[in-house]
């Protein structure tokens, strides 16, 4: 059986949907392995000190200082497209998803000096766990699941998993054909921001978006709420460290190809931006702030519709000057230890 996933690529939904390109997915056939890949026994070496950006590149994700120089990576005994990392609250893990040589994905962690282990194993019906993101408090991670249900109709769920023990639990779960990408959670931990994206029919192997919004679902309950109308195809948003601002990427012309990175109030209202680096026909995309959400880093794509192009890039958060990096995608910036 061959699956495919809603977005295998580390871009956005939404930037590739608003830039006009076609969208595409990664696919796997074949039947499951004899036995699941894992890394080989090895003694691996702690996190380097100092400043570090985690980012994917090549399949991998890796560390490196902001210069770029010396990347460690931490998924090269891995088999399979390793993409999506986030750092624990105190900077000694990375959690990350795999996509496996069954077709799924998978969520892994890597803790500074131990083999990197798997969390969750997305098996049958499961079609992928993404998005993995830490809790502020360090005790759980977030992400989204998709599930095959009858005559291939998808199932999403956003889901969280105590990493003290246990199996994971719904959060919420989305209306049929409506998947919540990217989440990210508020300071105090009772609220996540997602990336709410609706398919053009409730398969689980659509590839056409009809749209994408922000929506804000309570840890608690499970209620969503919308936070930006449909028509701004904001995706990838992030929550800033005080909780007063979301960040998040859109198209502000959506006659044109270009995203711009802006950030919103979690009450709803006004965007502001923050880039503008469509004046030079590139795009920002997958911004996050800093920790002391002082800087915003972001893929900035040289040539529209080419990940090879993206260079992580940093701009104050009130806007400013550009600064360009060094060839990745999906940047974070190490918490402050």
């Amino acid at each position: 059986m061959m699956i495919s996933l809603p977005r295998a690529a580390a871009l956005s939904l939404s930037a590739l949907m608003l830039s006009g390109i076609a969208l595409t997915t990664s696919a796997c056939a074949g039947p499951p392995p004899a036995t699941r890949p894992s890394p080989r026994a090895s003694a691996p070496a702690p996190f380097p000190d100092g400043e570090l950006v985690v980012y994917t590149d090549g399949g991998e994700v890796k560390i490196a200082p902001p210069d770029g120089s010396d990347p460690v990576s931490l998924t090269d005994d891995i088999e399979g497209e390793a993409l999506h990392p986030d750092w624990s609250p105190d900077g000694t893990a990375v959690v990350f998803a795999v996509h496996d040589s069954d077709g799924t994905r998978d969520i892994w962690v890597a803790r500074s000096g131990e083999t990197p282990a798997r969390l969750i194993d997305c098996a049958d019906p499961c079609v992928w766990t993404d998005d993995p993101a830490w809790s502020p408090d360090g005790s759980a991670i977030a992400f989204h699941r998709g599930t095959a249900g009858d005559s291939r109709g998808g199932i999403a769920t956003l889901e969280t998993f105590p990493l003290a023990g246990g199996t994971p639990a719904i959060v919420a779960t989305t209306a049929a054909g409506t998947y919540p990408f990217s989440p990210r959670w508020a300071p105090d931990g009772s609220r996540l921001v997602v990336e709410l994206i609706t398919f053009s029919s409730e398969d689980i192997d659509e590839e056409g978006v009809d749209s994408t919004q922000l929506a804000i679902i309570d840890r608690t309950t499970g209620a969503i709420a919308e936070l930006t109308p449909a028509d701004w195809g904001a995706g990838t948003p992030d929550w800033d460290s005080d909780g007063s601002r979301i960040l998040f990427v859109s198209a502000p012309d959506p006659t044109k190809p270009y995203t711009e990175i802006s950030w919103i109030a979690p009450a709803g209202g006004a965007a502001t931006p923050i880039t503008d680096v469509a004046k030079d026909q590139h795009r920002a995309i997958l911004g996050t702030w800093s920790p002391d959400a002082t800087l915003v880093v972001f893929d900035e794509e040289i040539r529209l519709g080419d990940p090879s192009s993206a260079v992580i890039s940093t701009v104050p958060a009130d806007g400013g000057e550009v600064v360009a990096w060094f060839a990745g995608t999906h940047p974070r910036l190490r918490p402050v230890s």
